[in-house]
C-alpha cells in the first residue's frame, strides 16, 4: 500500500508525507488536481473522494449545474472505511470520519463526523489530558 500514494501523486493529487490510503479508494478520475491530502492522514478502504459532481445532459441543461471544487484533507485525519468526501469539503485538521459517514460540509479540526449527512458528534480530547 505504500506505492497507492505514489501513484495518485503521478495523476496529480497533492499528497504530503507518511499518508497512507487503501488500494480500494476512489479519488476523483477527472479532477484528481483538486485534492490535497496533507501529512499524516490516513484513509480506510472503500472510501471515495470526489471534486466534481455531474448530471445527465438533461439534468444539467434544466435543473442541476455541474460543481468542480477542492476538496482538502487536513493533517493527522482518519477517514473511516466506506466514507464519501463530497466537492468543496474540508476536513478539518485531526478530524476523524466515522465509517459509512457522507461528508458535504466542512469539518471542525479534532472533532468526530458521523451519519448521513456527516454532522459533529462530538470533540476529541487528548489522551495526556488530565
Amino acid at each position: 500500500n505504500r506505492f497507492v500514494p505514489f501513484f495518485h501523486r503521478i495523476r496529480g493529487v497533492k499528497i504530503g508525507k507518511d499518508v497512507w490510503i487503501d488500494k480500494t479508494v476512489i479519488i476523483d478520475e477527472a479532477y484528481p488536481e483538486n485534492i490535497i491530502i496533507e501529512d499524516d492522514v490516513r484513509i480506510a478502504a472503500g472510501s471515495v473522494i470526489v471534486s466534481h459532481s455531474r448530471a445527465g445532459h438533461y439534468l444539467r441543461q434544466h435543473y442541476v449545474k455541474t460543481r468542480i471544487s477542492k476538496v482538502k484533507i487536513c493533517r493527522y485525519s482518519f477517514i473511516g472505511i466506506n466514507c464519501v468526501i463530497m466537492p468543496g469539503v474540508t476536513i478539518g485538521e485531526g478530524c476523524v470520519v466515522v465509517s459509512g459517514s457522507v461528508v458535504l460540509m466542512n469539518t471542525k479540526p479534532y472533532s468526530i463526523v458521523s451519519g448521513v449527512p456527516a454532522i459533529k458528534i462530538r470533540d476529541l480530547k487528548r489522551i495526556d489530558a488530565k
